[in-house]
């Protein structure tokens, strides 16, 4: 994340509220969430599953493009490049996946404009689907469109942006001390201490 930094004087508090006088900008502050030490080896065993790896962030997709290569999933932009490239991730996956040479990242955007038969070749192609800046209705989207395409689909979900997601996924958990009884009532099932 990277945040605006700027200062003016103020005589007092009322004045910030009362005044429109111009900001001086400082400068750029950049932020960056360590991953989680466990989060690579979970989704190793993921790939080892043999399932498709779906991931749901508010984050931008370059945001999403770091974190999916810091834990492994190597993701690749959307339908840009007509033919599957092999991802480098591919050696890792069990036989029975090799033959889904793709990762993909695909915007929220990109989720509503995306053709029953683009999704059809994502979805035949594609190891890692990770979509960026979805809100609530592009996530129920692109789960309908996976569950359209023959998946099963578990969401783990956590706050209240994720009630659509969790409905229209197959099966569904709320994780985390912190969901609220609207998440825990749309979700199949709840893990209280948020370690899925």
């Amino acid at each position: 994340k990277v945040l605006g930094v700027a200062w003016r004087y103020i005589e007092s508090l009322t004045e910030v509220m009362a005044s429109h006088k111009p900001f001086c900008f400082v400068g750029l502050v950049g932020m960056e969430e360590p991953l989680r030490p466990e989060a690579i080896s979970y989704v190793q065993r993921l790939q080892q599953m043999e399932v498709l790896i779906v991931m749901f962030t508010n984050e931008s997709v370059g945001a999403a493009t770091s974190f999916s290569r810091g834990v492994g999933l190597v993701a690749d932009a959307l339908i840009s490049s007509p033919s599957p490239k092999k991802s480098p991730v591919t050696d890792r996956l069990p036989s029975v996946m090799k033959k889904r040479v793709n990762s993909y990242i695909l915007s929220g955007t990109e989720v509503e404009t995306t053709t029953s038969a683009q999704w059809d070749r994502l979805l035949s192609t594609a190891h890692t689907l990770v979509f960026a800046r979805c809100n609530s209705k592009q996530r129920a989207l692109a789960i309908q469109a996976l569950r359209n395409n023959g998946h099963n689909v578990c969401l783990a979900g956590g706050d209240d942006r994720n009630i659509a997601a969790c409905e229209a996924a197959s099966t569904s958990l709320a994780y985390g001390p912190s969901c609220s009884d609207y998440v825990v009532d749309a979700c199949s099932g709840l893990v209280e201490d948020g370690d899925i």
